[in-house]
């Protein structure tokens, strides 16, 4: 009975897989015009200006993150690797840094946690556009 249960999920599972291929491929063909990102210009926590225009045809990770945020701790060790990975073509890794408490320095915690990639700051309006 477990063998058959087994037997049923991997068939599940291979079902949903091909149909879930299937969907992007569809999609792929439907669309010729990638959409664009919104603009966004912050500072970065010593004062600089950094926007989305300095990544202009750039593959870019952008990650929303914020220093007291255990799970962004989890991920930020898997996106430098992915952004390493694929450095050779150009990927970018920024992150814009909200819903801060008063005090909070986010390039002091990366650097902190062996990071050097840039956080703009302040970025809860930033990160409405994406929704």
């Amino acid at each position: 009975m477990i063998y058959l249960l087994t037997l049923s999920k991997k068939r599940l599972t291979s079902t949903l897989l091909a149909l879930l291929l299937f969907t992007l491929n569809a999609n792929a063909e439907e669309t010729t015009v990638a959409p664009q990102a919104p603009f966004w210009q912050l500072k970065t926590q010593s004062g600089d200006t950094i926007s989305s225009a300095q990544f202009d045809g750039q593959a870019t990770i952008l990650h929303f993150w914020a220093t007291w945020c255990p799970y962004c701790k989890v991920l930020q060790p898997k996106l430098v690797e992915l952004a390493k990975k694929y450095q050779q073509q150009g990927v970018k890794l920024v992150a814009i840094s909200l819903n801060e408490e008063d005090g909070a320095l986010p390039q002091d915690e990366l650097a902190a946690r062996g990071y050097s990639f840039p956080t703009a700051v302040n970025g809860d309006e930033v990160a409405m556009k994406w929704r």
